[in-house]
């Protein structure tokens, strides 16, 4: 008996040696992954850990992965479960905000920047900049920019691209497509992101105006790690472009990184110039110097003498920071130079470009806009210029929106680079234009507006316009063209009623006002719809009932009658109402008083005309908070005002 539990204990013993080696196997790899930045493959050595062993540190590890890769949906999951046991941890908190932000829950995203209570200037200013961003862009969704956008149908691949340029007669671009590498040594994938190493790319224009499958710009350009974002001279003859290298940090610390890293990726810019049909050996710019900072995204002045670029070299506003070099008539630079507070802040100002209307166009993080990068647009010269203006929606997104590039002396057309999420790849081209103007008034004949769709900014085709004019009289119908607008004849009337309707959109009223001489008394502004969405909560303005009360007070039936109002316009819809309560109190109590608030709101729809069959209550109680206020969490009076909320959904839409 002695010798079979002598014999067990050796087997068991050997069982977990082996799986001890296993894991540290593991963890080794890991961790080197990690250190040199290959976070696509330390995720997947950090999954196969916490399948062995559910550790607080891997947890961690796999939440930043996920994080540094912008997958924000997978990094969400894990800062999370990170953040359960680690509450107090500012760096994945703000990690965990930052990721909240750039999916578009603004609200939410302020309530977990406002849990970073750090002592470090940077970190402390860099949550005050996140915040006012994201106040910014609950303001900027209301009032989309005049920019129409659309995703590029040529240069688009499953892969990254970006940067684009005008060359001659095509358009040169970075992009991660795979291509045969001429060096023997070279790696053919980027372990930070799991894809192929970026090169330049050039697609070529016909007679007809189409473009050439895109090809591998010059092989004299291609290196061992990435080469990108570059700009043309004015004769076409000179390129200046971006090469990263990757070395081991001097100082133990990645400047525009929240946590220490073994190893760094830094920026540089060369030089080529275009002689006898082929791009030369490239030359590195005097400026470069990877032991302490990055150069790069140069920007080349439409009359050739000014180099723009983006840096984080020392002597800066914080962070990454636009700059300046004059390019001599001999071809050397001059001294960079710091394009001052009036564009530079404490976040980092990247991809700068001097239009062909010679506005500058650049993107940032540190003034406020609608999350990462947003495009911004000065006017001045050298280190003079004007406060940036935010481009607004649709051009901007709660994503990364970059190296903008007017293809007219206008601004009114050209390309801009996202990875917002209705893209093809991790980054992607659109086009953009700014539609022709048309009259919102003309005074002779007719009326002309426009309808948009409040989310995207876009001008919406085939909405019916009907028209009456008082409460009586039908005028017509009339329909949007292919952008969105609409017009209409003038009739002797003071007062002309609008109801815009397309299936899936609510239906929307306007009025207008007619002086004597047919002039409308205020200004024609643009109709917003907005898209329907089934099961998709919106929330109305906050209903407040006495404690422990579900009586419709006076207040909460002005608010619903303007739901009435919804409903009586869109009679396709029927939808569920829900009630919420805060995180406090009991929890039978609270569902029981949520249904019962929820039933007297339908009631109350109910007695204003509205069809039982199109309602149902729901009470949910504490169930379903948009704030979780546990586990290491602590709700203020803003989370839980957030919480006690009041929301209806569609649940089906009848086609009429």
């Amino acid at each position: 008996m002695k010798r079979y539990i002598a014999l067990v204990i050796v087997i068991l013993g050997t069982s977990l040696l082996g799986k001890a080696q296993e894991l540290y196997s593991i963890q080794d790899k890991a961790e080197d992954a990690f250190d040199h930045l290959e976070y696509a493959e330390a995720a997947g050595y950090y999954t196969k850990l916490l399948n062995i062993h559910e550790k607080q540190d891997f947890v961690e590890r796999l939440a930043t992965c996920y994080y540094k890769m912008k997958d924000y949906s997978q990094s969400i999951t894990w800062l999370k479960k990170a953040l359960l046991v680690n509450s107090d941890n500012e760096t994945l908190r703000f990690y965990y905000a930052e990721a909240i932000q750039h999916q578009g829950n603004y609200e939410f995203a302020i309530t977990q920047y406002n849990y970073v209570k750090s002592k470090d200037k940077n970190l402390a200013t860099l949550v005050a900049l996140r915040i006012k961003s994201c106040q910014a862009a609950l303001e900027m969704k209301k009032k989309p920019g005049a920019y129409s956008l659309a995703l590029d149908s040529v240069f688009n691949t499953q892969y990254s691209e970006f940067s684009p340029i005008l060359w001659k007669e095509g358009v040169i671009f970075a992009s991660d497509r795979p291509v045969e590498s001429i060096l023997p040594n070279k790696k053919s994938i980027y372990g930070w992101t799991n894809t192929h190493y970026i090169n330049l790319f050039f697609s070529q224009k016909d007679k007809k105006g189409k473009f050439s499958r895109p090809k591998v710009l010059s092989d004299n350009l291609i290196s061992a790690f990435h080469t990108g974002s570059a700009s043309i001279s004015p004769d076409q003859k000179l390129m200046i472009f971006t090469r990263t290298e990757s070395i081991r940090n001097p100082n133990k610390v990645f400047k525009n990184d929240l946590k220490g890293q073994v190893f760094v990726n830094r920026l540089q810019l060369f030089f080529s110039h275009y002689v006898n049909g082929s791009w030369t050996d490239p030359k590195p710019f005097p400026y470069n110097k990877v032991s302490l900072y990055s150069v790069g995204h140069p920007s080349i002045s439409p009359d050739g003498k000014i180099l723009y670029f983006a840096s984080d070299m020392p002597g800066g506003k914080g962070g990454i920071d636009l700059y300046y070099a004059e390019i001599k008539s001999d071809g050397t630079f001059g001294k960079p130079i710091n394009l001052g507070d009036s564009i530079n802040t404490a976040g980092n100002e990247e991809f700068p470009n001097i239009g062909l209307d010679h506005q500058l166009y650049f993107s940032s993080d540190g003034w406020p806009g609608m999350g990462g990068l947003d495009v911004f647009k000065a006017s001045g010269s050298l280190s003079k210029w004007t406060k940036p203006q935010n481009l607004g929606t649709p051009l901007n997104s709660s994503m990364d929106d970059f190296s903008m590039v007017p293809t007219d002396s206008l601004g009114s057309k050209g390309y801009l680079a996202s990875n917002r999420s209705n893209g093809i790849g991790s980054d992607d081209i659109y086009d953009f234009h700014v539609p022709v103007s048309k009259p919102e008034l003309d005074t002779s004949n007719f009326y002309a507006g426009r309808v948009i769709n409040a989310e995207t900014g876009e001008g919406i085709p085939n909405v019916t316009l009907e028209i009456s004019q008082g409460k009586d009289t039908s005028f017509g119908k009339f329909t949007t063209d292919s952008m969105g607008y609409y017009n209409f004849p003038k009739k002797q009337s003071k007062e002309y009623i609008l109801r815009f309707k397309k299936p899936n959109y609510f239906t929307q009223f306007d009025t207008l006002w007619v002086n004597d001489f047919g002039i409308l008394t205020s200004k024609l502004k643009p109709i917003h719809l907005v898209p329907m969405v089934v099961n998709k909560p919106i929330r109305l303005e906050n209903i407040y009932y006495d404690f422990n009360s579900w009586q419709i007070l006076p207040q909460a039936a002005r608010i619903l009658d303007g739901l009435v109002k919804v409903l009586k316009d869109n009679p396709e819809i029927s939808i569920n109402l829900d009630s919420h309560t805060d995180t406090r109190g009991d929890s039978f109590i609270n569902k029981y008083i949520s249904v019962h608030r929820a039933q007297a709101a339908v009631e109350y729809l109910i007695s204003q005309g509205i069809n039982p069959g199109r309602l149902k209550a729901r009470g949910f109680g504490k169930d379903m908070p948009l704030v979780k206020c546990d586990n290491g969490y602590k709700c203020t009076d803003e989370d839980h005002q957030l919480n006690r909320r009041t929301e209806f959904s569609i649940t089906r839409i009848i086609s009429q």
